[in-house]
């Protein structure tokens, strides 16, 4: 939890009104500042922000036996966000040096609740085939929410001094509120196959749903496939100077849901021209319409040595290739009913009048002299992205 007190913004701050003050006004009310002396900024501007954020979960394994453990897991992330500028009604001797007004006094509350939760519970099957030969599946479930409940308030002129509450603000009051929430379900099946605690190959499937979907979009699945081999372990390798080196690759695929109305025919509303309440349209909608998609394929390699005296390690990151396959860009539309705006998936990379960039880039780190140890390990590797969302 914490709570603190904003400092004063703009041209009524302590800082600007010194900036332009003259000290041919120090026998005027303001004593040589602009405009505004520092104790009325002070008791005019109460700008405050107040945050509660909670985090836990809870995790539970169960291994009946050797061969078979599951766990499930449970966690939340919650933030309750509270943003209040108050102007109190100032007296006499404050109020000469701002507007009627603003020296009536206001009040303006903006509070934000934030939760996401997540439930999750996998499995694992492990069998040894053979001698050589060794088996791990794995499957499960994860459901994800996230909610977001807004709320705005504000209300001026309080009528006497001392009034804090929107309530008693005499000349204006409004308020509005919305609420967010999204959801997302998916499950899983991994199957893994290990030869001689040496060569590794695993690949599995991912099927999500989403609560943002289109109508007419099913469930999207996501593969993924990766492979290990620790050449050090095979009986040919000679190398004394080097004890550990493992080759690796992979690819998988992954995505991002859009937007929680985005999928929906929406509407705004407002008042007619006869002042009575109306709506007007504001997005077509799609209900086909999916999440943004990328792949990856990624290569590398990591080795280590014992008494290894080396002055320097050098190091790069992986090898990646990244690409965008379903992209999310919103279109300007013009239709009969008003709507402006639809969101559509795209397969151009990049798209023309997008802020899509598609770069190369090979990131090299700066040599860096290391001590000496009794162990040095070193990965090297380069990393390539593309289709990159800006």
């Amino acid at each position: 939890m914490s709570r603190y007190r904003l400092p004063e913004q703009g041209n009524d701050g302590v800082l600007p009104e010194l900036q332009r003050g003259s000290p041919r006004d120090l026998n005027e009310p303001q004593r040589g500042y602009y405009a505004v002396p520092p104790e009325a900024v002070y008791e005019a501007y109460h700008l405050n922000n107040d945050v509660n954020r909670m985090t836990g979960g809870v995790s539970i394994t169960h291994t009946p036996s050797d061969w078979f453990n599951h766990r499930f897991t449970i966690g939340v992330d919650f933030t309750d966000q509270e943003i209040a500028d108050y102007t109190p009604r100032l007296g006499e001797q404050f109020a000469q040096f701002f507007t009627a007004d603003f020296a009536a006094g206001s009040k303006q509350v903006e509070r934000e609740e934030v939760l996401y939760s997540t439930l999750e519970y996998s499995a694992t099957v492990s069998k040894d085939i053979t001698d050589a030969l060794t088996s791990n599946t794995s499957g499960g479930f994860q459901i994800y929410q996230k909610s977001i409940e807004f709320l705005e308030v504000e209300g001026q002129g309080f009528p006497a001094t001392g009034v804090k509450t929107i309530a008693g603000a005499g000349t204006f009051q409004r308020g509005r509120d919305d609420f967010v929430e999204n959801n997302t379900v998916g499950f899983f099946v991994q199957q893994q196959f290990g030869w001689k605690d040496r060569l590794f190959l695993t690949g599995a499937i991912r099927a999500d749903d989403n609560s943002a979907f289109g109508s007419d979009f099913d469930v999207v699945y996501y593969p993924k496939l990766s492979g290990s081999w620790v050449l050090s372990e095979e009986p040919f390798w000679n190398v004394g100077w080097i004890n550990s080196l493992r080759l690796r690759t992979a690819y998988g695929e992954s995505g991002q849901q859009p937007d929680a109305f985005a999928a929906l025919r929406t509407f705004r509303a407002r008042a007619n021209p006869t002042g009575t309440p109306s709506v007007t349209p504001e997005a077509v909608g799609n209900p086909e319409l999916g999440p943004e998609r990328g792949k990856e394929i990624e290569m590398g390699f990591s080795l280590g040595e014992d008494n290894w005296r080396s002055p320097f390690v050098q190091s790069r990151d992986d090898v990646v290739e990244d690409e965008l396959v379903a992209l999310l860009v919103v279109h300007a539309e013009s239709r009969e009913l008003g709507a402006q705006v639809a969101r559509r998936h795209t397969e151009d990379h990049p798209p023309r009048g997008e802020a899509i960039e598609r770069h190369d880039a090979l990131r090299e780190q700066e040599r860096v002299p290391i001590p000496e140890h009794d162990h040095v390990g070193v990965q090297a590797y380069a990393r390539r992205s593309g289709g990159c969302l800006r």
